[in-house]
């Protein structure tokens, strides 16, 4: 592949990555109104979890297939599926058709992103390596710095709904892009009598991670909670599923997640760092925008120009984390720094109340954006060197697999905080502020303030006027802000806890030689994991 066309396809795997971050960005800033507009606080994490849900449980079957029949097609028919269902999401009349095409929107994104780091893996291999995943991360630093100032335009302008309709001009030149270029095929491409699809490691893994997630999902739904018959149904058909996927991979002649990766440490320590860095980032992500609409009181445009430094961040991060490990050759201290950083950043959301200002929300996002950032390309140039080159698709894959099931498991825990604790702190805050009367009259006619109404200016127009009464009003607002600050400062003491175990798991990171300073490293000195079934065929 001559150096134009490495370029071009550079380019064109960048924009897929750009596609698939604006959408998650650009809804974040887009919620609160969509929320207050198609009633859905009650169902926040769903909107979220149904994406997440179809991704995770895609993601490592489009990894396998990929590696079998190549990464082309499953690249471009996911971003297909992933402009259709955005069209249709965009078109949603009701909060439940919304979570319908997001999860169809993720069965298109499971292929988006794993694939493309695979295939710029096979098309620009050796020194190269860590500054061409730093970056496509940075690709998906660059949605991010665009997607909450666009979703906060969008919101503001045309309305929510071009949230998703922006989705497929962008689609369609990244599809006329990489339709220009040849994508280099894998080093190992496996004969038709080779290829054995493992079915009911697919089926196992599918239903052990739709009710590991429907259980966090359910959990978190102040509906149904943690002791719920339903919960504690879909936990044990986890465990039940768990064990059925063990003894299937034991079986099959090619798995679709070798057990034989676990045994590698770096698989076990990136990946669980992956999960850790999901769970404190989605979370942080997800509901800093619904502080600074609900509690701050601004708009959703504001709320994007304050998150776009964090993107910018998080930019400079994946570029600096991936200039760093093709410079020094190393990963774990690399690892370990960030780690920390990120964790500077989520202690100071854990100190934001009902006074601070839009420095200090910056300040925290960007602390903390830097920190994920460049761990995106250490932790997966740290897996990738752990194998041989023909198990990229499906170790990227986990990789993203990992991170979503992170992101879906902290997204639900903390919603499950944030609803469960918003009914007592709104009654609490509202006998504080209120004098006896006025509160036990509010309460006698069943008035009940509907904390949506803080993200929408209309909401809280029709409240003044239906209250008559610029005291009350005023005591009902402030008594509403004082209870999303309160739940939200135990949601974000959740993500404190979380980043402190995902600091901690990368001091058990090991250390290895990157693989292009030793390129004449015997085989037998190899420090690659290959799984069982491969080395019978050997």
């Amino acid at each position: 592949m001559s150096q134009f066309h490495k370029r071009l396809l550079l380019v064109g795997l960048m924009l897929g990555i750009l596609l698939e971050g604006l959408d998650g960005m650009i809804l974040s800033t887009a919620m609160p109104r969509i929320l207050a507009d198609l009633d859905g606080l009650k169902v926040i994490s769903w909107v979220f979890t149904s994406y997440m849900l179809t991704s995770v449980l895609s993601t490592p079957i489009y990894g396998k297939l990929s590696d079998l029949y190549g990464r082309k097609q499953f690249y471009i028919g996911g971003m297909v599926l992933f402009m259709v269902s955005s069209m249709l999401a965009g078109q949603a009349q009701s909060i439940e058709w919304l979570i319908f095409w997001r999860g169809a929107q993720g069965l298109g994104a499971g292929a988006m992103m794993p694939v493309a780091m695979t295939i710029a893996a096979e098309a620009f291999s050796g020194a190269d390596r860590g500054k061409i995943q730093g970056i496509l991360s940075g690709g998906f630093g660059i949605s991010s710095v665009l997607g909450p100032t666009l979703g906060g335009w969008i919101t503001d302008g045309p309305g929510w709904r071009w949230a998703f309709y922006i989705n497929v001009p962008l689609g369609l030149i990244t599809l006329a892009i990489l339709l220009m270029v040849k994508i280099p095929a894998a080093e190992h491409q496996p004969q038709p009598h080779e290829i054995k699809i493992d079915y009911l490691g697919s089926a196992a893994l599918m239903l052990f991670t739709t009710s590991l997630l429907l259980g966090f999902v359910f959990g978190g739904d102040a509906t149904i909670g943690w002791t719920n018959f339903q919960t504690l149904a879909m936990f044990a058909i986890t465990i039940l599923s768990l064990i059925g996927f063990i003894v299937a991979e034991r079986r099959a002649a090619d798995p679709i997640i070798p057990l034989s990766f676990f045994k590698n440490p770096v698989f076990v320590v990136t990946n669980l760092s992956g999960f850790l860095i999901g769970a404190a980032m989605f979370g942080a992500i997800t509901y800093i925008s619904l502080f600074i609409q609900g509690v701050q009181g601004e708009t959703a445009t504001h709320s994007g120009t304050t998150i776009t430094p964090m993107m910018l961040a998080l930019v400079a991060g994946t570029v600096v984390g991936g200039q760093a490990v093709s410079r020094w050759g190393k990963y774990r201290l690399l690892a370990i720094g960030f780690m920390i950083i990120m964790f500077l950043g989520v202690l100071q959301l854990v100190f934001l109340d009902l006074h601070s200002g839009t420095l200090e929300v910056m300040v925290a996002m960007i602390t903390m954006g830097f920190g994920i950032g460049g761990n995106f390309p250490v932790l997966i140039i740290a897996l990738q060197n752990a194998f041989e080159p023909r198990f990229l698709g499906t170790l990227n894959s986990l990789s993203g697999f990992f991170r979503q099931i992170g992101g879906t498991v902290g997204i639900s825990i903390q919603g499950s905080i944030l609803t469960a604790d918003l009914a007592t702190q709104v009654s609490n805050r509202m006998k504080v502020n209120l004098p006896g009367p006025a509160y036990d009259a509010m309460t006698a006619q069943g008035f009940s303030p509907n904390i949506q109404i803080l993200t929408s200016s209309e909401g809280l127009t029709a409240l003044k006027a239906g209250i008559g009464n610029e005291f009350l009003y005023n005591g009902i607002v402030t008594s509403l802000r004082e209870a999303l600050t309160n739940s939200l400062h135990l949601l974000f003491i959740g993500s404190l806890a979380i980043s402190v175990l995902a600091l901690l798991s990368t001091f058990f990171l090991k250390e290895l030689p990157l693989k292009w300073q030793f390129q004449n490293q015997p085989a037998e000195t190899s420090n690659e994991v290959v799984p069982e079934s491969v080395e019978a065929k050997r």
